[in-house]
Parts: C-alpha cells; sequence; structure tokens
C-alpha cells in the first residue's frame, strides 16, 4: 500500500512539473507580415487586377529567393475578388480582417472609397492602386495612394495641349463616374486658366457601345480636339467611330489608351493619338529597374507586360522596403510610407508626400503607326 500511495505521489508531482513545464513555455510568435489584396479578378475589370496580381507574384517571389540570405520578414499575401464592385470589397475586407488576421490592405481598382473608413478605424493602412479620382487620400491619415492622379495626370495633357498642340476647342467624352468627372474637372480648369479656350463636355455610361451620335454633336461645334477618358471596349469603339462620321479632331487620351486590347480593337483610327502615361515603356525601357522588371516578367510569364503589372510590381516592393524597418505595427508603416523619398522603382523615383500621395515622372506620348513613342515638347 505504501509503494502504491508513494507512486501515486510521484505520478502526481510529474503531472504538476509537466503543466508548470508547459505553462511555462513561451508559444510560437507569429511574425510574418500579412497583407490583403482587394482587386478584380473577374467581371469587366478583370484586366486591371490579373495584370496587377501578376506583377505583384513576381516582386513576391523574387523577395522569397533572397529572404533567408538578407534576414529579411516573411511576407504572406492574401487575395481576394471584388469584381470592382464595393460591396464585395467590404465582403473581402472583413474575411481578411477577422480569418487572414492581415497587418494592412491594398485596394486595387473599385471599392477604395467603401474601404477607406473601415480602414481608417482599423488603423490600419489602406495601399491604394488603380484609382484615380481627386482626393482619395483626403480625410484619412491611413490611405496611401500609389497611381496616376487627376490632379496631376489631366493637367499635363491641359498643359500639352493648350501649350504644344495649341488647341483652343476640345471636347471631353468622359465615363460618368469619380475617374472620369474627376479628369474632366482638372482638364477643363488647366485648359481654360487665362485664356480663350472652350471645353464641351459630354459624359457615357460605362457599358454604352455607340458614340456616334454625340460625337456628331463634337462636329457640329468644330472642336480642334477631343480628349478621351474611358476604360474598356469604349476606349478603341470611340476612334473608330470619330473616323467614321469624319471627326477629325486631334485625339486626346490617358495611358490604357495604349493595352494592346484597346490598340487591335481601334486599328489604324488611334493612330496619331496623344495620351498621358508613366514613364513605362516594355518595348523601350530606358532605367535598370525597369530594364530588369521587363526582363524578368517575360522571363517568368512567357510575355510582355503592358501596364498593370509594374503597379503591381513596384506596389509590393515598396512596402517591402517598409516591412523591414515596420515589422507589423500599423502605425510603423504608416510612418515608413510617408519617408519614402525618390524610391528607385521600375515606374520611376516615387516619393510620397504629407498627403499620401505618390509622385512619380509622367510623361505625354504618341501613338505613331502602331509605335508608342515620347512626343515632342
Amino acid at each position: 500500500m505504501k509503494h502504491f500511495s508513494l507512486l501515486r505521489t510521484l505520478v502526481v508531482v510529474l503531472v504538476i512539473i509537466t503543466a508548470i513545464m508547459v505553462g511555462c513555455k513561451k508559444k510560437p510568435v507569429d511574425n510574418d507580415i500579412r497583407v490583403g489584396v482587394i482587386l478584380p479578378l473577374t467581371g469587366d475589370s478583370a484586366y486591371m487586377g490579373v495584370a496587377f496580381k501578376s506583377g505583384m507574384d513576381l516582386a513576391l517571389a523574387q523577395y522569397e529567393q533572397k529572404r533567408a540570405a538578407e534576414n529579411l520578414p516573411e511576407v504572406k499575401v492574401f487575395y481576394e475578388d471584388s469584381m470592382d464592385l464595393s460591396k464585395n470589397a467590404v465582403s473581402a475586407y472583413q474575411k481578411l480582417k477577422s480569418i487572414d488576421k492581415v497587418d494592412m490592405y491594398i485596394c486595387v481598382s473599385g471599392g477604395w472609397k467603401a474601404l477607406i473608413p473601415l480602414a481608417n478605424a482599423d488603423k490600419k493602412v489602406l495601399f491604394c492602386s488603380a484609382v484615380s479620382p481627386s482626393r482619395v487620400t483626403e480625410g484619412s491619415e491611413w490611405t496611401f495612394r500609389f497611381y496616376t492622379s487627376a490632379d496631376a495626370d489631366a493637367a499635363l495633357m491641359a498643359k500639352y495641349a493648350k501649350e504644344k498642340l495649341a488647341l483652343h476647342n476640345i471636347g471631353i467624352l468622359y465615363v460618368n463616374d469619380d475617374f472620369g468627372s474627376s479628369y474632366k474637372d482638372v482638364f477643363s480648369s488647366v485648359f481654360t486658366e487665362e485664356s480663350n479656350n472652350t471645353v464641351i463636355t459630354e459624359g457615357f455610361n460605362p457599358s454604352d457601345s455607340d458614340f456616334r451620335t454625340v460625337l456628331a454633336k463634337f462636329k457640329s461645334k468644330r472642336i480642334d480636339g477631343l480628349y478621351l477618358l474611358g476604360y474598356g471596349t469604349n476606349m478603341g469603339l470611340v476612334p473608330k467611330q470619330m473616323k467614321e462620321i469624319g471627326l477629325n479632331a486631334t485625339f486626346l487620351s490617358i495611358g490604357t489608351i495604349s493595352l494592346p486590347d484597346v490598340m487591335q480593337l481601334a486599328g489604324n483610327s488611334i493612330n496619331g493619338t496623344y495620351y498621358t502615361t508613366t514613364q513605362f515603356n516594355a518595348y523601350m525601357p530606358e532605367t535598370k529597374e525597369l530594364i530588369d522588371f521587363v526582363r524578368e516578367y517575360k522571363t517568368k510569364y512567357n510575355q510582355q507586360p503592358t501596364f498593370f503589372e509594374v503597379f503591381g510590381f513596384d506596389s509590393f516592393n515598396i512596402l517591402a522596403s517598409v516591412f523591414k524597418m515596420s515589422g507589423k505595427d500599423s502605425d510603423k508603416i504608416r510612418q515608413g510610407l510617408l519617408a519614402v523619398k525618390d524610391y528607385k522603382a521600375a515606374v520611376g523615383a516615387v516619393s510620397f508626400d504629407e498627403n499620401r500621395e505618390a509622385s512619380f515622372p509622367l510623361k505625354v506620348r504618341q501613338i505613331r503607326n502602331g509605335e508608342l513613342v515620347d512626343a515632342e515638347w
């Protein structure tokens, strides 16, 4: 009986010691930095999201190759399809927050406006790309934008149209949403400032495909330039229909006019078009960063990047440069992005200002016989 009692005592002691040891043992710390990306992977705007994701995946793969050697933090990326709809973007945000426990968010294209108050309340960085309207970051210290904006892009085209092309009476055909309205307003303000220049504006719905009536109206007003602000198939249809009705105005637009699908749809009608864009040119890369990106992209995907890929690639690399110092801490990520100045990205030297807006080189190009060339100024 005494032996049994002693054995039982020893078992109890061992159980207590084991429990103490287990309790004292530190739980593994989850140090990986989690990035939630909300973007259109299906629907009419999928071409933007798919291209952005391919560029980001390339940057992530390159990061992983050097992470161990350079003792870099682990970064995990979680993608959610928004279909470019605000309600889907909000659902994606909630899923990334509650299930994936992400440390910051990237929003590509639609849904950004609905996400700003959510990220603001959670004090998480919301990094926006493929978002062009004016004042996107206004009112939220947690919202950043890395993309061309109406304030810079439309202003550049207005100055070029006025100073170099010497146009005086321009028609603006714009998609009736935040993007189109912002570009229209900025262009109109700059083009008519301190001059006798005039602007005639007409809006359209994203699903519209027949623009002949409104183009005929522009023709009757004797415009000498037409500024097109849209996306998708309308970018290729408008120049074709201009040619059909004999509207011979100088054609102006934005960077997406040079996408391969748009140029193929428009055919010869797009020849001579002036458009604003970044210094990104996959066919004539000028900087080391852009040359390297184009080469690595072609190696991985066996095709040329077109436009949105470079923003996915640079977005990850800019954030990764911040993560080395910030870790998972939200405020340190925010402060780190504010400190980004002249970062050598594939899109050019990138800096963020006090309003959390990115600046990088913009230029005017022209489509000449199917080639994308720098326009003279």
